[in-house]
C-alpha cells in the first residue's frame, strides 16, 4: 500500500521537506524533494493506522512553516474471494 501526496508548488521553492506522523511527533520522512509529489511506500505503512503529514518548502533563506495536515489510513489489499464451488452436471 501507499500513500500518495500532492500540494501546490511554491515557484520560490528549491525544495521540498515531507514529515509524517502517527500520534507520537513528526519525523522527516523525505528531504530534497523537487516535485510537489510524494509517494509514501510501498512498506513500513500498517494498516488502519492514521498518518498525519505536512509539508515544507524549502528556499535560499530556509525552510517554511509546515502547511495544513493531511490525514490517511491505509488498507491492505483486498481478501480472495471465499466459498467457491464447482458442480459439474
Amino acid at each position: 500500500m501507499i500513500v500518495a501526496l500532492t500540494w501546490t508548488d511554491n515557484p520560490l521553492a528549491i525544495s521540498y521537506n515531507v514529515y509524517r506522523s502517527n500520534g507520537s511527533g513528526y519525523q522527516l520522512i523525505a528531504n530534497s524533494v523537487i516535485a510537489p509529489a510524494y509517494t509514501d511506500g510501498p512498506g513500513g505503512l500498517d494498516n488502519s493506522t492514521v498518518y498525519t503529514y505536512e509539508v515544507t518548502a524549502v528556499t535560499a533563506d530556509g525552510e517554511s512553516l509546515m502547511s495544513l495536515p493531511v490525514t490517511a489510513v491505509p488498507v491492505g489489499p483486498l481478501s480472495a474471494p471465499t466459498g467457491l464451488v464447482a458442480v459439474v452436471s
